[in-house]
């Protein structure tokens, strides 16, 4: 799809992109390459609590985008 790779693996919520403009984050533990599907928190305004866990098929994500973790790593001293 024309995305650019890197060799990092996703992290614990990483945004994942799905469809169109469609995010959620990236809630597993550990990356599991051979997976089928993964748990994404998605978020809802309009349901109730706001939020829901959901999976995902592999095929469905579109990119995964590591913003949260490196920042977080950064914290720590």
């Amino acid at each position: 799809r024309g995305n650019q790779r890197s060799l990092q693996v996703p992290q614990f919520m990483d945004w994942s992109s799905l469809y169109y403009s469609h995010t959620e984050a990236f809630a597993e533990r550990n990356w599991n390459p051979n997976a089928d599907r993964y748990l994404h928190l998605g978020f809802n305004t309009g349901s109730p609590g706001g939020c829901y866990l959901v999976s995902r098929r592999k095929g469905d994500i579109n990119a995964i985008a590591n913003h949260l973790t490196p920042f977080l790593r950064s914290l720590k001293p």
